[in-house]
C-alpha cells in the first residue's frame, strides 16, 4: 500500500527494479537502520525525481519558486544528499545489490548511514570510493539537476563513501573472530585489573 502511495506522487516513468534482484534478507547497517526492498523503492523514487528535474533543467522549465510541495522536498533532498547521488544516474543502478552506505565526512542524508544499490566488484563485502572521485560525481549530479552554486560548491565538505553488503554492524568480521577479539579484550582487562 505504501508503494502505491509513493508511486502516485512521483513523476511517471517505466523504471521498475528487476524481479531478478532479491532483497528478502534485510541488511543491518546499524542497530536501527536496515536495508530492504523499501530502501530500493526509496532510491528508485529519488532517481525518478532526479530524471524529472534533469528534464526540466535541460528544457529551461526548472522554476523552483513554482514547485509543488513534493517537488520541493525531493529537490532539496537531492541537492543536499552526499551519500547516494554520485551514482544515482548510472545505467542499471536499480538492479544492483543493496548496500549500507556511510560518508567519511559524516555528511549522509540522514546523518549516519543510508541504503542504496551499489555495484560491488566480485564477492567483496566492503568497498569505498575515493574522496576526489566521489566529490566529482556528486558535483556533476548537482549540476545536472540545476542545484544552486552554493550546493554544488559544498561538495568540498564531502568525504569518501563506504559501502557494505553484509555483516555491516560488526565491520565484516565473522562470529568466531569476534568471539576471539572479545575474549582477548576481556582477558586483557582482567589481566591489568588484577595487577
Amino acid at each position: 500500500m505504501l508503494i502505491v502511495a509513493i508511486t502516485a506522487v512521483t513523476p511517471k516513468t517505466k523504471e521498475v527494479p528487476s524481479k531478478a534482484v532479491s532483497d528478502e534478507v534485510r541488511i543491518q547497517c546499524t542497530k536501527s537502520v536496515y536495508c530492504s526492498d523499501y530502501s530500493r523503492t526509496t532510491f528508485v523514487t529519488h532517481r525518478t525525481w532526479a530524471r524529472h528535474f534533469i528534464e526540466q533543467y535541460k528544457s529551461g522549465r526548472l522554476d523552483i519558486d513554482k514547485f509543488s510541495a513534493d517537488e520541493s522536498k525531493y529537490y532539496d533532498t537531492l541537492c543536499t544528499d552526499a551519500t547516494t547521488t554520485g551514482f544515482m544516474l548510472e545505467e542499471g543502478v536499480e538492479n544492483w545489490p543493496m548496500a549500507c552506505i556511510w560518508n567519511g565526512a559524516g555528511t549522509s542524508a540522514n546523518g549516519s548511514s543510508w541504503c542504496a544499490p551499489y555495484p560491488f566488484k566480485g564477492e567483496s563485502v566492503y568497498e569505498f570510493r575515493e574522496v576526489d572521485e566521489w566529490r566529482s560525481a556528486v558535483a556533476n549530479f548537482r549540476l545536472q539537476i540545476g542545484c544552486s552554486e552554493e550546493q554544488v560548491e559544498s561538495v568540498k565538505n564531502i568525504g569518501e563513501n563506504y559501502f557494505c553488503r553484509e555483516r555491516c554492524n560488526d565491520l565484516g568480521v565473522g562470529d568466531v573472530p569476534c568471539l576471539i577479539m572479545y575474549a582477548s579484550v576481556v582477558g586483557a582487562i582482567m589481566f591489568f585489573a588484577v595487577e
